[in-house]
């Protein structure tokens, strides 16, 4: 019988991958430059044949935020958050779809989704975006 030795990492950290080094998800304190994480994950976005490129930036007791970019054409399929989710646009331009109609995105612009909204997104131009979820805390969870 062989045994497998799975590395053990800090909580709160990534064990990273051959595209991106290891990061820290939770701490008192998380820092980005947006700009940057933008221009690296469209660069990323254009290369994968599914136009998508994600990363988590924090994950903390009831709030998590990503970064993700889509290529030009890119769809995300309809999909609901069972949580509020707050969808600032970076650089590019997106198209929302959404119960009440078409909403386009453009940097700058925000939108908040209650729980449970179904949405798709989709990428006009080459696109990044920050997602916020606003997860809802079970009781007794800390």
């Amino acid at each position: 019988m062989s045994t497998i030795n799975t590395p053990v990492r800090p909580a709160g950290e990534t064990t990273g991958t051959a595209r991106r080094p290891k990061q820290r998800l939770a701490d008192s304190a998380l820092s980005y430059d947006l700009t940057e994480e933008s221009k690296a994950l469209i660069a990323e976005a254009r290369t994968v044949s599914d136009g998508r490129a994600a990363k988590t930036l924090s994950k903390h007791p009831g709030l998590n935020t990503a970064i993700t970019a889509l290529r030009r054409g890119t769809v995300v399929r309809r999909h609901l958050t069972p949580a509020p989710v707050m969808i600032q646009v970076i650089s590019g331009t997106v198209r929302l779809q959404l119960p009440s109609g078409p909403v386009a995105m453009h940097p700058g612009g925000l939108l908040t989704l209650a729980e449970n909204v179904a949405h798709e997104v989709e990428a006009v131009t080459d696109a990044s975006f920050l997602i916020t979820v606003a997860a809802h805390r079970l009781p007794g969870q800390a």
